[in-house]
């Protein structure tokens, strides 16, 4: 038994993203929630890069799963060290109950649209969310309030790390010049 970091997207989280399996295929809504998606990892580790690892069963989250997909080195999402990705159903029963939706929401904008124009669309659909479903007072005058908050992937990832990394870029970057000009 080992513990590794797992993922529970939804089946669209890739194609929103681009991603694309190294081997196998990805989740369709025809499958039920018992498959899984490696990481290259993964599949470096447990099953030493072996091609035939599709349609191998395995034991994760309390039940056996079949293996129906390889992802690529470069897709490390949501972390770097998520290792196995399960796919998750989002049913509308699920979230009838106003505030209990709390996953993170990726999306992709539309051609022409931007960050601006989602916020604006997501706070007035949040504002209905009380005639829609009901809810306590309390719960109306909050959502009445509620202001969308959009923000691009690299930056929810990178956060206020993001100028200090430039900056160190940059002084490596002198680093090397002042080293290439002493050997020249």
């Amino acid at each position: 038994v080992e513990r590794i970091r797992m993922g529970f997207p939804v089946n669209s989280l890739y194609s929103t993203l681009g991603a694309q399996p190294i081997l196998g295929r990805l989740p369709v809504a025809k499958d039920d929630t018992l498959v899984a998606v490696l990481s290259d990892s993964l599949w470096n580790s447990w099953f030493g890069r072996d091609p035939s690892v599709i349609g191998r069963t395995i034991h994760a989250s309390g039940k056996d799963r079949t293996i129906i997909g390889v992802m690529g080195p470069d897709f490390r999402f949501p972390t770097d060290d998520t290792m196995l990705w399960l796919p998750a159903t989002l049913e509308p029963k699920d979230i009838e109950q106003p505030g209990e939706f709390g996953g993170h929401l990726v999306a992709r904008l539309a051609p022409g649209a931007t960050m601006g124009d989602l916020a604006t669309e997501l706070t007035t659909l949040a504002r209905r969310l009380p005639e829609r479903f009901g809810g306590s007072p309390g719960y109306a005058r909050i959502m009445e309030r509620h202001q969308a908050v959009v923000r691009p992937l690299q930056d929810e990832f990178l956060g206020t790390t993001s100028r200090s990394l430039w900056i160190l870029l940059a002084a490596a970057a002198i680093v090397l010049l002042i080293a290439c000009a002493n050997v020249a």
